[in-house]
């Protein structure tokens, strides 16, 4: 529902601009995601490949 309210075109502006900004939050939480499961990933991964 985001992306029609965000980007359709008989939306309430109001509701418009907080869809859009919603989706970049949401975006930009997946991204932190991303990078914090390959950061501690690849820690962990290292971590059990040394202990031998």
């Amino acid at each position: 529902m985001l992306f029609v309210w965000g980007f359709g075109g008989n939306t309430n502006p109001n509701k418009a601009n907080w869809a859009k900004a919603a989706l970049i939050w949401l975006a930009i939480a997946i991204v932190l995601n991303i990078i914090g499961f390959v950061t501690f990933g690849s820690l962990a991964f290292l971590g059990l490949g040394s202990s031998s």
